[in-house]
This record gives C-alpha cells, structure tokens and sequence, in this order.
C-alpha cells in the first residue's frame, strides 16, 4: 500500500512528464496566467491591509464569515432566548407574589401599620401561648 508522499510523487512525476510534451506556446500562456493570478493575489492583499497591516474591510469580513456559521450563532440565540424566557417568567412570577401580598393585607383585619410596628411580632407571640 502506498503512503501519501509516495503518490503525491507519482502524481507530479506523471504531470512533469506531460508537461514535457506541450507546446511551448502553450507553456508560455500557462505561465503567463500563473504570474498575473499571483500578482493579483498579492495586489488584493496590499490593497486590503492598512497601514498597520489591518483594515477595517478585513475585519468586517472576518466577522461576516464568523456570523455566516450557522454552528455558532443558532447555540448563542438559543441561550438568549433561554436566558429572555427564563427573565421573563420570573418577573411574572415576583409580580403575582406581590398581588397575593397586597391582597392578603387588605383582606386582614390588621390595619397594615400593625405589620410593621416592631412589637407586634411579640404580641403575636405572646398571645398565640395563651
């Protein structure tokens, strides 16, 4: 069984030997088309960079490129609206205590002053043992 390198060689070796039977026209295009692809690559990064070697296109694109990943923001909305749900359920949830206890003190027949007089849990206290 052969390794990678091993046919990654034969597959060069059989490309050189078909590059061998070209025609020089041929070869002179090809080549022609490698030197303007690589000059354009290194155009299009000189014109992206800055002059830190950052620009502010680079960086919008990189972010636009982390936000395209579906794997990472469908976790982070489902947090969010995990996290807004689990908000909002416990406002309603203060919300109806709060009913219950204004309801409780109206419906008493305390006045609500006695509730907050500090001697009234001791008289509570001491009239409940009697």
């Amino acid at each position: 069984m052969r390794t990678e390198r091993e046919t990654a060689k034969a597959i060069t070796d059989l490309l050189d030997e078909s590059v061998e039977k070209l025609q020089p026209e041929i070869l002179d295009g090809l080549s022609m088309a490698r030197n303007r692809a690589a000059a354009a690559m290194v155009e299009r990064k000189h014109a992206g960079a800055g002059a830190d070697g950052y620009s502010i296109g680079g960086v919008l694109r990189m972010f636009s490129d982390f936000m395209h990943q579906h794997r990472v923001i469908m976790p982070a909305a489902m947090v969010c609206s995990a996290a807004l749900v689990a908000f909002v359920l416990t406002q309603h949830m203060n919300q109806s205590r709060l009913e219950q206890g204004d309801a409780f003190l109206l419906a008493s027949e305390l006045p609500p002053e006695a509730f907050l007089d500090k001697g009234f849990d001791t008289w509570v206290a001491r009239s409940s043992r009697r």
